[in-house]
């Protein structure tokens, strides 16, 4: 998850450099900092894991009695068909996938859903969100929560407040224009010829051979396959089958 967690903030950070880089969007001196550039602050990212389907009858991800996350979005109930969760980062059991685009993992690519938290002008925001959605990989946005932010926090000098105090460790200066807060949860395709290796023909043994090789490990492969198998390859189910009696393991998991 760490790779994918790269791939994640190339591209925000790709879509950043873009937008502040942009003229039209730009106000009084070019060569000023962030008090004249739209992107003013980056306060965090997380990742929150493979968008998987659950199977009619399969208990939710995780425990299926887990409490939600406060602030988060509700469990999912177990056996429910169709209901999709994030896995491999956020925690299993809730659900982190909004359903504007209906994707999940599949045969064909990978669902990554993830969220960030930047202060920006508003006027840019669209811009911002073209930049991030053309560039690097596939990205939707999927939700998004605006909110205000108080003058006070504007300012950097002067405040009056001790050193350490509780609101000087929030306070930025992001020049006169307005800014909003703004929380998004969006969604990462990856294609899967790419994560799981593009097949080739089979060897002798009938075993998979690769044209290009698997980045996903074998072992992350299997746990999303245990939780929707339909998001299976052909060449996914020979490389996680249990190798023959008297046969070297190789990359293939053993039986749970």
């Amino acid at each position: 998850m760490a790779q994918v967690s790269l791939w994640v903030q190339q591209d925000l950070f790709a879509a950043l450099r873009r937008t502040n880089e942009d003229e039209s969007l730009r106000t009084t001196d070019p060569n000023g900092g962030v008090s004249v550039r739209p992107m003013k602050r980056l306060i965090g990212t997380r990742l929150r894991g493979y968008c998987v389907k659950q199977s009619l009858g399969a208990p939710a991800l995780g425990a299926p009695t887990a409490a939600p996350v406060a602030g988060g979005p509700a469990a999912v109930p177990a056996g429910v068909s169709g209901a999709v969760d994030n896995f491999g980062y956020y925690p299993s059991g809730i659900s982190g996938a909004p359903t504007l685009t209906k994707r999940a993992t599949n045969p064909q690519y990978d669902v990554v859903h993830y969220e960030f938290t930047i202060v920006i002008n508003p006027a840019a925001l669209n811009k911002f969100y073209y930049n991030l959605m053309t560039g690097g990989h596939m990205h939707t946005v999927l939700e998004q929560v605006i909110s205000g932010r108080p003058r006070t926090e504007q300012a950097s000098a002067g405040t009056g407040l001790p050193a350490g105090s509780a609101r000087t460790a929030d306070m930025y200066y992001y020049g006169t224009d307005g800014v909003v807060e703004v929380t998004v949860v969006a969604e990462m395709l990856l294609l899967a010829d790419w994560t799981r290796g593009l097949p080739g023909p089979a060897g002798a043994d009938g075993k998979p051979t690769f044209m290009y090789p698997p980045l996903m490990p074998a072992e992350f492969l299997r746990e999303l396959g245990l939780r929707d198998k339909t998001l299976l390859r052909e060449a996914d189910n020979l490389l996680l089958a249990p190798p023959a009696p008297g046969e070297a393991g190789g990359s293939a998991m053993p039986p749970r």
